[in-house]
């Protein structure tokens, strides 16, 4: 006597429980898995906002899951990673915030590369800035008038920041102004600042004053004033290598680099 079993008819349901079985793996092998189907999480430094967010959308694009990206100042982002947020991507201009994470093994050291560069720039609102050689002798006072101050990242915390005070140090311009700043959480702060008109001037990366229509740049901090201002991107130990790395490799891709470039930022 045969045996129906859910709809099967056969000789035994053990056969149709392993055949079931077999039909169940097979499906599952072409389902995504929960690595593959959950985009990147990606922490960058504020001063990629824009070129990271359209390189994102191209990655996208190009059928990968969009991936999550979180943008603040690196040593603030490194020290939310060695908190326990789950990463995959980490991209800094810090140095010293990428060193500490390698430190504690929070990332995968072969997966580091140094991808793009920028430059500092002294900026101001447009119908105010007015062109000029940023040296020793540039008067930086007369450019935020009585009461104004000059916006940068806080040189305590913020990478841009430190980048802002090594120049103005070398420049001997610094004890001028050590009085009259306002200091910011991130570069992108300091930008909006200005831009708002709340204060006259302000330190901010090249690739930042790009993105403002409203802010013209006064001049470029001379390069030998402050260290390079390098982008390293690096996949995190914990997180998902192989899509990490296809990811910053893409970065690498001529795409990518047309991107940042259009951005502002410069081969490292």
């Amino acid at each position: 006597m045969a045996i129906t079993f859910n709809g099967f008819s056969g000789g035994c349901p053990v056969l149709y429980l392993r055949r079931l079985a077999v039909l169940l793996i097979y499906l599952c092998t072409l389902l995504p898995g929960p690595a593959a189907a959950a985009g990147l999480t990606i922490y960058a430094a504020a001063s990629l906002t824009n070129a990271l967010h359209d390189a994102a959308a191209l990655w996208a694009h190009m059928g990968n899951p969009p991936p999550t990206i979180r943008f603040a100042a690196s040593a603030s982002l490194a020290a939310e990673i060695a908190a326990g947020a789950h990463v995959d991507v980490f991209a800094s201009t810090d140095p010293a915030a990428t060193q500490a994470l390698i430190k504690r093994g929070l990332i995968a050291t072969d997966s580091l590369r140094t991808l793009y560069g920028n430059s500092l720039v002294l900026v101001a609102p447009k119908a105010r800035a007015v062109p000029a050689s940023i040296g020793p002798d540039f008067d930086l006072l007369a450019l935020l008038g009585s009461t104004g101050k000059l916006a940068m990242g806080d040189p305590r915390f913020v990478i841009g920041g430190v980048f802002a005070r090594q120049a103005l140090e070398k420049l001997g311009l610094w004890a001028r102004v050590q009085g009259r700043l306002h200091n910011f959480a991130n570069v992108r702060e300091a930008l909006a600042s200005v831009e708002k008109g709340a204060d006259p001037a302000g330190i901010v990366f090249a690739s930042d004053a790009q993105v403002s229509p409203g802010l013209g740049v006064i001049g470029a901090f001379p390069a030998s004033s402050h260290n390079a201002i390098r982008y390293t991107f690096a996949v995190l130990a914990a997180g998902n290598q192989a899509a990490a790395g296809a990811f910053i490799s893409f970065l690498d891709t001529q795409p990518a680099r047309d991107i940042f470039t259009q951005y502002g930022f410069t081969p490292p």
